[in-house]
């Protein structure tokens, strides 16, 4: 790992839906590397949602217990997907989000979900979730043709990637989560 930049700054990261929603949470940059921005969420940080209708808070990353966890995300430049590492209690350990590159203006970084979600358990098998949702935002005309085929090459992608622990799927994301996690950084508001 060589990083171009420690801890300096903190960001918030935008997470658009199609049509209409989003959420919002703050995070610490831990680094730049030849993957790209590397992020930290402390865990019991909150994240604030909307869908047009509803808005809520809760923390970051819950469990199935509704307790906020610790996370660090890579958002790589110019990719289709925004990884997450999670922490080992987790039943995953890296979850990927199929999406729009990131725009970083403003102290945010800024995506709209394309609704797939790769993920790889623990135990190596790798999963992608939610194609019944990207399908269905395909037929309401809310995902473009070509963002559909970006979003489906690039799911493809993440799934060899995952399978074949490539990093920065091997070691590189646990060991950030370690070591943001050892520095005990307080919450995000």
């Amino acid at each position: 790992m060589t990083d171009t930049i420690g801890i300096v700054d903190v960001v918030f990261v935008r997470k658009l839906k199609r049509p209409v929603g989003s959420g919002v949470w703050g995070a610490y940059v831990l680094a730049t590397d030849e993957f790209g921005t590397w992020l930290h969420t402390p865990a019991g940080s909150l994240y604030r949602g909307a869908d047009g209708q509803h808005t809520g808070v809760c923390e970051v990353a819950q469990d199935s217990n509704g307790v906020g966890r610790s996370i660090v995300q890579l958002i790589p430049p110019d990719a289709w997907w925004i990884a997450t590492w999670y922490p080992p209690i987790a039943d995953r350990d890296v979850t990927v989000d199929i999406c729009t590159p990131a725009v970083f203006v403003d102290r945010t970084w800024t995506y709209s979900d394309m609704e797939l979600d790769p993920w790889r358990d623990r135990d190596g098998k790798v999963t992608t979730d939610d194609w019944d949702e990207f399908q269905a935002v395909r037929a309401a005309g809310w995902i473009t043709q070509p963002e559909a085929a970006q979003s489906m090459a690039a799911t493809e992608t993440i799934e060899r990637l995952l399978r074949q622990r490539v990093e920065p799927f091997g070691r590189v994301g646990i060991d950030r989560l370690t070591v943001a996690t050892q520095l005990a950084l307080p919450r995000r508001p």
